[in-house]
């Protein structure tokens, strides 16, 4: 065990960040987020984004074919600043999603390699097959054409698992989950449908800053390769505490029920009004009946 940097100090990537799990909670970039938040919100990403951010990342592959890595093209600084320009119009829609906007990516500087001085060197040192910086460069846009497939596949994964078997549970607690969660993974459906989820996490323990305290204290450092990955361990840390996602019946998005309660609706503002939560339109419309 070594004692490492706090997690808003480390420096994180697209595909390439590390979080640190603590308690009931994990840290990720400068936030601190309870179990299951980020798996919830991640639940609830807008369609529409996942949409564009593939859109921008094939237009970035195609820019990458049909310029940065075809040796006929010329490399010049206006490739660069026009490489850039494309990078970053997929960065900044990918760091509007949940997870990714607390990581401190770095819109302009790409992933280091066309950072500062030298940026038509370092062009060249992308496009040139069998350089590091041309196996970081392919690799970041194959993993960016990913992102928006693996969130729908966390997508229809935890959803099936909250829709289909946690809605059974009548005492909402860590070992209702654990058999529950037993039955997800045993039926057939689900393993051959999800039986090669990526397993890429990197698991370690460090001394570092407690968030809250002002004391030290012992962390998961976990570091990642996909959201594919983080999500699937947040999930199964998230129900480990007692906790889950569950669909409102209301508004008919997920939010995180806590341990030992057995709350059918959100806090959100309900669809159709100004001010009442979906919580407080649901006990109306149980009262009322």
């Amino acid at each position: 065990m070594e004692l490492t940097k706090s997690a808003k100090e480390i420096k994180n990537y697209v595909n390439h960040f590390t979080v640190q799990f603590l308690e009931d909670f994990v840290i990720i970039g400068k936030a601190t987020v309870p179990l299951g938040q980020t798996c919830v919100d991640m639940l609830n990403a807008d369609d529409a984004l996942l949409l564009d951010i593939g859109a921008k990342a094939k237009e970035l592959q195609a820019f990458a074919d049909e310029k940065v890595l075809n040796p006929d093209f010329p490399i010049d600084i206006a490739l660069a600043i026009e490489l850039k320009l494309t990078f970053n119009a997929l960065v900044k829609q990918i760091i509007k999603l949940p997870l990714y906007e607390h990581l401190g990516i770095e819109i302009f500087s790409g992933q280091n390699v066309l950072a500062g001085k030298g940026e038509v060197e370092a062009l060249k040192k992308m496009a040139k097959p069998g350089t590091r910086e041309n196996y970081q460069f392919t690799e970041f846009i194959k993993d960016c054409l990913l992102i928006p497939a693996d969130i729908r596949c966390f997508q229809t994964i935890c959803g099936f698992a909250a829709d289909y078997f946690f809605e059974k549970i009548h005492k909402r607690n860590a070992e209702a989950y654990a058999h529950q969660f037993y039955s997800f993974w045993t039926d057939e459906r689900v393993r051959q449908a999800f039986e090669n989820l990526p397993t890429d996490e990197m698991l370690s323990y460090a001394c570092t800053h407690h968030p809250k305290k002002k004391s030290y204290c012992v962390v998961e450092h976990m570091k990642f390769e996909s959201c594919l990955s983080f999500l699937k361990t947040d999930f199964h840390k998230t129900l480990m505490v007692g906790r889950a996602p569950r669909r409102c019946q209301n508004c008919g998005k997920f939010f995180l029920l806590e341990n030992g309660y057995d709350i059918k609706y959100c806090g959100r503002v309900a669809p159709g009004e100004t001010g009442r939560t979906c919580r407080v339109v649901g006990a109306h419309n149980k009262a009322s009946k």
